[in-house]
């Protein structure tokens, strides 16, 4: 009988499921940790990133919501300065505000989160996170700045941005 489950043979039409339990073990392993507070994130073997959005893409979502919010806010308290009576137009930007609102409230705290995960793995991709972690650029997971560095310019973190982005999506154009 097998303890561990590196410990087993497998035969080859059991190698799927062999997978999916290995899997599952680290996975198990991986929550049990998180609950301790030491758990380390895995990260993605090709650029160094956790698996997912980064926080910097997650961010940028929630600052692009939060515009659009406020520019329908403006929108409305104008329309209710200048008298217009209540339509179906006044109803529907009350419904987007609402729609705007409630993505805004899952961005924040999903921004927060990401952030969170990119400290535990020992890195950040906020432009101006944590000075104490590495920076990566959020697509291609390189490294931008050393740990305790001076902070990137927003030009030089803008301009590494725009090109390591050229450079994911023609990878992924390539790749397909």
């Amino acid at each position: 009988m097998c303890i561990w489950l590196d410990e087993c043979p497998v035969q080859e039409y059991e190698q799927d499921l062999y997978a999916m339990l290995l899997f599952l073990k680290e996975r198990i392993a991986y929550q049990q940790a998180d609950h301790k507070g030491e758990c380390p994130v895995p990260t993605d073997t090709k650029t160094g990133l956790i698996p997912g959005h980064t926080a910097y893409a997650v961010t940028k979502w929630r600052y692009r919501t939060t515009t659009a919010l406020v520019g329908v806010c403006v929108v409305s308290l104008c329309l209710m300065r200048a008298g217009v009576p209540q339509s179906w137009f006044t109803d529907t930007l009350v419904a987007v505000m609402a729609v705007y609102c409630f993505t805004l409230i899952v961005l924040v705290w999903w921004a927060d989160a990401r952030s969170s995960a990119e400290k535990r793995a020992g890195y950040t991709t906020i432009r101006l996170g944590d000075k104490q972690l590495l920076q990566r650029d959020p697509y291609m997971g390189r490294t931008i700045r050393l740990a305790g560095g001076e902070y990137l310019s927003r030009k030089e973190f803008g301009d590494i941005v725009a090109a390591t982005k050229a450079e994911a999506s023609r990878k992924s154009v390539l790749s397909r």
